[in-house]
């Protein structure tokens, strides 16, 4: 049961409250006589609060100390009012006349706030800033927040555990890996185990966000500050993620001139707006991810060694799903039970389905084993419970090589490395030949691990000669 406090305590906490407030706060009856002024108000009206209490609204105007009394206007009109007038100092004023009314409806005292406009104004400014930092955020709201990694292979295991112990941190971090292998989704995890978790996340792919508008986009811009821009002006991605956590996928493609502003805000965290000369100070966390050699772009000249370093404080590279392979059929059923649940579907692997699917290079990693599961899913017309083998398309399945084992012919101009690598080649061709292009078998009888044959076929190119 809620205590009531006595009449006198009550009317004490109300005076407190009342001299709290940043506002002027007058109230008076329906004559207009001030039955109370906060000190705030006084000061505005020059003075004391013992010689306002009694006096009649209306001389206030008389004697000048306001152009215009909103109490006047409410015993006018019996409504609330809203006006802007000026006091004794010029001081422009938004004031706000509210009627109070009794158990007879009838209008009993006029309560009376006022504020500086230019405060008013830096409020409203405020509340559009907000705003649009909420609409920006929706816009690149993290859509698959729910999707967890699967992973049991003792290399993805350790990346996970890698991340887990970063995410304790505040530190940057950049993922390397492979198109498609789940950077994003390894932000996304890296976020939800951070002290950030309940702070926005936004991910942001560079290489979408046209170079004109870049600047704009990430650092927003002031008013009038170009041709079309908003008249309140925008916020930018790195004020939106104060205190969150900003996923800048594909930094590769950042421009060099871009990156020079980022590196900025890495090393200090102060940005500016286009067409401002106000900096401002943000606490952004940033997880970069890149599948691209930063190392080799900085020897090309169009990547900043300095901003390298500092993206590469923790560097975590993501292995391809076929250094994977534990994951594979655990990441398909998966996919599959999700796409059976979406398209009310109840479709099966068939064991040599699976086994196509181990043998193949997947080279769009994850991204493409999901797409094809979906796919599989959809497409077939038969409501059977399995797939069919010839659902399964023709590149997963083992081809005769095209290219055929040659003599192998050295030359007085190889080095030792081409006349291995000669070698390697050549006798990779003669396994695979003999194994009818079936890379587990070929990878068996050459005693190595399928990824790693895969691996070798990709360098010598002969993956494409054969279709897998």
């Amino acid at each position: 049961m809620t205590a009531i406090s006595p009449p006198g305590d009550r009317e004490q906490l109300l005076d407190i409250i009342c001299e709290t407030l940043n506002g002027n706060i007058t109230v008076t009856d329906v004559t207009g006589k001030i039955l109370y002024v906060n000190q705030k108000s006084a000061d505005t009206f020059r003075r004391s609060k013992e010689e306002l209490i009694g006096m009649l609204i209306q001389e206030t105007v008389k004697l000048g100390f306001l152009d215009s009394s909103a109490a006047e206007k409410v015993i006018a009109t019996g409504q609330q009012v809203l006006i802007r007038n000026t006091n004794n100092d010029r001081d422009t004023l938004i004031t706000s006349g509210i009627p109070i009314y009794d158990e007879e409806g009838k209008i009993h005292r006029i309560l009376v706030y006022s504020q500086q406009e230019y405060l008013v104004s830096e409020f409203a400014d405020f509340m559009e800033m907000e705003r649009a930092k909420l609409q920006t955020a929706l816009k690149y709201r993290d859509k698959d927040k729910n999707v967890e990694i699967v992973a049991v292979s003792n290399n993805m295991r350790k990346v996970l555990k890698t991340a887990l112990n970063v995410a304790k941190s505040t530190t940057t971090v950049i993922l390397y890996g492979e198109s498609g292998t789940g950077k994003e989704i390894l932000s996304r995890y890296i976020h939800r185990n951070s002290a950030r978790s309940k702070n926005v996340f936004i991910p942001v792919n560079c290489a979408a966000v046209p170079h004109e508008l870049m600047e704009s986009e990430f650092f927003g811009y002031s008013k009038g500050a170009f041709t079309g821009a908003s008249k309140d002006g925008k916020p930018g991605l790195f004020e939106i993620c104060d205190n969150g956590t900003l996923f800048l996928d594909e930094i590769g493609e950042l421009p060099l001139a871009m990156q020079s502003k980022f590196l900025r805000v890495l090393e200090n965290g102060e940005i500016k707006r286009v067409g401002d000369t106000i900096v401002k100070n943000v606490d952004v966390r940033i997880i970069a991810a890149t599948n691209r050699n930063l190392k080799q772009m900085i020897q090309d000249g169009t990547f900043r060694e300095d901003f390298y370093y500092r993206l590469n404080v923790i560097p975590i590279h993501i292995p391809p799903l076929r250094d994977r392979p534990q994951d594979l059929e655990i990441l398909t059923q998966s996919f599959l039970d999700q796409y059976n649940q979406k398209h009310r579907r109840n479709r099966k692997l068939t064991a040599e389905t699976m086994q196509a699917f181990r043998e193949y290079f997947w080279p769009g990693n994850i991204r493409e084993l999901r797409n094809f599961v979906e796919r599989m899913v959809i497409t077939p017309s038969e409501e059977s419970l399995e797939f069919e083998d010839t659902s399964i398309p023709q590149g997963l399945i083992p081809m005769q090589l095209d290219e055929q084992p040659l003599a192998l012919q050295i030359s007085d101009d190889d080095t030792l490395k081409d006349a291995l690598s000669k070698f390697e080649k050549q006798h990779i061709l003669r396994a695979l030949n003999g194994a009818n292009g079936n890379i587990s078998v070929a990878a068996e009888a050459l005693g190595v691990h399928p990824s790693g044959l895969y691996k070798k076929i990709g360098k010598y190119g002969i993956r494409k000669r054969y279709g897998t």
